[in-house]
C-alpha cells in the first residue's frame, strides 16, 4: 500500500507539474496574442504614416517639376529677351554710324 501511495503521490506531481506547465502555456500563448495584435497595429500605423509620406513626396516632386519649367520658361525669356537688346544695340550703333556719315 505504501508504494502505491508512493506511485499515487509521484504520479500526482507530475499531474501538476503538466497541469501548471499547460496553464503557463495557455498565458504564454496568450501574451503572445496581444503582442502580435499590438505589432499588426503598429504596422498599420506605420504603413499609413509611410503612405502620407508618399503622398507629400510626390506632391512636393510635382511642385519641383512646375518650378523647375517656370525656371526654365524664365531662362528662355531672358535668352530671348537678351538676344533682341543685342540687336537693338547693334541697330542703334548702325543708326549712329549712318547718321555719321551725313
Amino acid at each position: 500500500i505504501a508504494s502505491m501511495q508512493a506511485q499515487l503521490n509521484e504520479a500526482n506531481e507530475k499531474a501538476t507539474y503538466i497541469k501548471n506547465m499547460s496553464e503557463e502555456l495557455v498565458e504564454s500563448n496568450q501574451a503572445a496574442r496581444e503582442s502580435e495584435k499590438a505589432i499588426r497595429e503598429k504596422m498599420l500605423k506605420n504603413q499609413a504614416i509611410l503612405d502620407e509620406a508618399l503622398t507629400a513626396s510626390e506632391s512636393l516632386k510635382e511642385e519641383l517639376d512646375l518650378k523647375q519649367r517656370l525656371i526654365d520658361e524664365s531662362a528662355a525669356t531672358i535668352a530671348s529677351q537678351k538676344e533682341i537688346i543685342e540687336r537693338m544695340r547693334v541697330a542703334a550703333d548702325e543708326m549712329q554710324r549712318s547718321n555719321l556719315d551725313l
